[in-house]
């Protein structure tokens, strides 16, 4: 199996593009070289993508949808029927080249804002390595792990409050024996929610105006709440949401268009994210957010804006790609837009800042 950087494959991307983002910065080398190959694993489906040479909307030019990969995320044996059907796919589909990334499900992966002691950037790498380590409660070599600054999180003085990002070593190994055995060759791997949210954050910055605003991206089994503005990430929560659809219609009032919606399915969603930003609220007076966005594999579903807009008192909308990436020769197979966000933003390329270091390379 070919080793992952010695940045690990859980490396951190900054949110506005600092010094603390290892993007792999030749993806796109030239204007006829397609993009490296996306794939997203979740608990119920495998996601693959990739897209035309860069311009000022890259095409989506192949995807695929396949079952969910046994013996990734349970410490079971690689399922060789998967590595078949994976190879498969990348031999008869549009896909080019054999260089990926890879995003990984919230479930898999722990993600928590902590306090940690104000440290330069070597010192804080370490320090967050040690959170995770005590969080987890396995040894240090089992975890690969970064973080991302929270803005408004900062507290000053002896202490500054960041996001960790974590998951156990043998998993992400499992994943990427998975793609080596399929011919493919990992160049790093995300959190996919949060490299959606990365996404969701850049075009907010390229529209010109950045609003406070909330980033909701939905799983099968998880949500990850953001909330975000101009100078990046100020809140980030992953949870396991509730679904209403045990309960009886009748017994969640809903008024007009919702009724007819759905609405009243997801409004359990709604509370506990309204919980989330009461929480804010009180913690940073002004944080309410202007707009939320709602991302993922179940974002279109009937009535997920309409509740979460309802119940928040924010305009909600269904967040996708289609300002930054061409949809028009995508495969009609590939189904709503906004379950691709997270594989998506693994191989678009982020704005580039002065600040940034050159990702190491693949040893």
């Amino acid at each position: 199996m070919r080793r992952e950087r010695d940045t690990g494959p859980l490396a951190a991307h900054s949110i506005d593009g600092s010094s603390e983002s290892h993007t792999e910065p030749n993806l796109f080398r030239s204007h006829g070289q397609r993009s490296s190959i996306a794939v997203e694993f979740s608990k119920t489906a495998l996601r693959i993508a990739q897209l035309s040479a860069p311009s000022s909307a890259p095409s989506v030019c192949a995807t695929a949808i396949l079952p969910p990969v046994k013996g990734i995320f349970d410490a079971g044996p690689v399922d060789d029927a998967s590595v078949r059907r994976l190879r498969e796919t990348l031999k008869h589909g549009r896909f080019s080249g054999s260089a990926c990334a890879m995003a990984l499900p919230a479930s898999s992966v722990f993600s928590e804002a902590v306090e940690v002691p104000a440290l330069a950037s070597e010192e804080l790498r370490e320090s967050v390595s040690w959170v995770a380590v005590d969080r987890l409660g396995v040894e240090r070599g089992d975890l690969v792990s970064g973080h991302l600054p929270i803005r408004n999180g900062t507290l000053g003085g002896t202490a500054q409050e960041v996001l960790v990002i974590a998951s156990q070593r043998a998993m992400v190994a499992r994943a990427i024996a998975l793609l080596t055995h399929a011919g493919l060759e990992t160049r790093r791997a995300e959190l996919g929610s949060a490299a959606a949210m990365r996404l969701c954050w850049n075009m907010m910055k390229d529209s010109g105006r950045v609003p406070s605003f909330g980033f909701l991206h939905l799983e099968s089994d998880r949500a990850t709440l953001a909330l975000l503005n101009l100078h990046g990430l100020t809140y980030f929560r992953s949870f396991e949401w509730e679904s209403s659809a045990v309960l009886h219609a009748e017994l969640i009032p809903v008024a007009g268009a919702e009724d007819q919606s759905q609405a009243w399915r997801w409004r359990q969603l709604g509370e506990q994210v309204l919980q989330c930003l009461r929480h804010v609220e009180r913690r940073a007076p002004g944080s309410w957010p202007e707009l939320i966005r709602v991302s993922g594999p179940l974002a279109e579903e009937p009535g997920v804006a309409s509740a979460i807009g309802s119940v928040c008192g924010a305009a909600t909308e269904v967040f996708d790609s289609s300002h930054r990436v061409d949809w028009s020769h995508a495969p009609t197979t590939a189904g709503g837009r906004a379950a691709w966000n997270a594989a998506l933003a693994l191989v678009l390329p982020s704005p580039a800042a002065p600040s940034a270091v050159p990702s190491r390379r693949v040893a």
